[in-house]
């Protein structure tokens, strides 16, 4: 009796394509620029949360991360937006203020 040598034939696998989606996009560089004219560089995938960049930030600057402010474009940005939601590309800058309080005169 003949036997047959069968093997599995993996399923057609979809041709690779340029756009690979939110979770494989390639990280992108944000500068973070300070009153001071300090500039710190960061590298996040565009679909990070900005709050792990201003928690880093503000670690870096040893400030407390209430008291800072950031800023893209003009418009102050929350630490629940993304560098996607917020159209971010390669190179963009973010304005980081430091809030002061105080200097009244007594």
């Amino acid at each position: 009796m003949e036997t047959q040598n069968s093997q599995a034939i993996p399923p057609p696998q979809p041709p690779p394509s340029s756009d690979e989606g939110p979770s494989k996009a390639e990280p992108i560089s944000i500068k973070v620029t300070g009153a001071d004219g300090s500039e710190v560089h960061f590298r996040l995938r565009p679909t990070a949360p900005l709050e792990k960049l201003f928690a880093a930030y503000c670690e870096r600057q040893a400030v407390g991360r209430p008291a800072v402010r950031f800023m893209y474009d003009g418009v102050r940005i929350r630490g629940t937006e993304t560098p996607q939601l917020l159209q971010m590309a390669d190179g963009d800058v973010i304005d980081a203020h430091v809030e002061q309080t105080g200097g009244g005169t007594g």
